[in-house]
C-alpha cells in the first residue's frame, strides 16, 4: 500500500498515510477506509495471512464494495443477508472477542437498511461533509461564525452568477479544467500529445528501462493508441495468429501479444501512413 498509485478523484493519496516503520495507515479520511476495504485490503491480504484468515477479510470486501454499487438486484439481498452473517461468524473465530463491540456487528443489518431506504450510495454524507468543509473556509471571524459563513456563501453565489455572463476565454470554475487536466495544442499527435512530464524528473530521478521493460511498453503504447488504423493493425493479426494456430485462445492471445511489435514494424514499411504512426511502429 506504500506504493499504491491510484486514479485521480478515486481517493486521497493513501501512499502517505502509510507508516511502514510503525506498521501503521493514520490520519485517512472515511472515503480512504471505505476504498482500502473495498479494493486494497483484498490484494494486500492474499499471500500475507492464513487462507482461513485472508478468504473471510477478502469476502468481508466484497460484501462492502456489493452493499455501495449502484444498481442492486432484490434478489441479491437474500444472498447478501446469509454471507454476512457467516463473515460475521468466521471474523469471530479470528479475532479475539474484546474485539466485537457493537460496531463489527452492525453489518448485519446493512442489508434491511438497504430494502428500506435504498442504495447506500444515495444516502452518502461525503457531499454534505464537502459542503461542510467549504463552509468552514468561510468563516474569517470565529466570534461570528454564522454572520462570516453567511457572507461567504453571498459572495460565492454573486461571483458564481457573474461568471456565467463572461466570455468564454475566461476561465472559471465553471469552465476550466481540473487541475491535473493539462491543455494540449491542436498541432501535436492526435493519439499521445506532448503534456505532462516524464519519469523520474519531477523528483530528478534517474529511470532506466531494460529491453524488456521497453519492449512492454512499446507493446502497450501500440495496444492503446485509440487510432482506426492502428485497431485494423491489431485486428489482422489477431486473425493470422488464428489462421496459423490450433492452439487455445489463452496461448494465441499470448503469440498475439509477443509477436505484434516485429509484425507490424515489418508490415508498415511498404504502406503509406501517417509519420506518427509510422514512428510509433519502428
Amino acid at each position: 500500500m506504500k506504493n499504491a498509485k491510484l486514479p485521480k478523484g478515486c481517493a486521497s493519496n493513501i501512499s502517505e498515510r502509510v507508516q511502514v516503520k510503525e506498521m501503521k495507515i493514520s490520519g485517512y479520511k472515511s472515503h480512504d477506509a471505505h476504498f482500502m476495504m473495498h479494493y486494497l485490503l483484498q490484494v494486500a491480504v492474499r499471500k500475507v495471512l492464513p487462507k482461513n484468515i485472508s478468504l473471510a477479510l477478502i469476502r468481508l470486501g466484497n460484501f462492502f464494495r456489493a452493499i455501495c454499487s449502484k444498481v442492486i438486484r432484490r434478489r441479491d439481498l437474500e444472498t447478501m443477508q446469509s454471507e454476512i452473517v457467516e463473515i460475521t461468524c468466521e471474523l469471530e473465530k479470528i479475532f479475539h472477542p474484546t474485539f466485537f463491540d457493537i460496531m463489527p456487528h452492525l453489518p448485519i443489518h446493512l442489508v434491511n437498511e438497504i430494502k428500506l431506504g435504498g442504495p447506500a450510495h444515495l444516502r452518502w454524507m461525503y457531499p454534505i461533509e464537502r459542503n461542510l468543509c467549504k463552509y468552514k473556509a468561510f468563516v474569517r471571524n470565529r466570534s461570528r461564525p454564522e454572520a462570516s459563513i453567511a457572507e461567504g456563501f453571498l459572495a460565492d453565489e454573486c461571483l458564481t452568477f457573474c461568471s456565467r455572463y463572461l466570455h468564454d476565454g475566461v476561465k472559471t470554475k465553471l469552465s476550466r479544467y481540473q487541475t491535473v487536466d493539462d491543455e494540449c495544442s491542436q498541432n501535436l499527435s492526435p493519439i499521445f500529445p506532448n503534456i505532462g512530464h516524464p519519469i523520474g524528473s519531477k523528483k530528478k530521478n534517474t529511470f532506466l528501462m531494460d529491453a524488456q521493460l521497453c519492449f512492454e511498453a512499446h507493446r502497450y503504447a501500440l495496444f492503446n493508441t485509440g487510432d482506426e488504423q492502428m485497431e485494423k493493425f491489431i485486428e489482422e493479426h489477431k486473425n493470422l495468429i488464428v489462421n496459423h494456430s490450433r492452439s487455445n485462445a489463452w496461448v494465441r492471445a499470448r503469440d498475439h501479444s509477443r509477436e505484434f511489435n516485429n509484425w507490424l514494424k515489418e508490415k508498415v514499411k511498404n504502406i503509406v501512413l501517417p509519420d506518427y504512426l509510422r514512428s510509433l511502429a519502428k
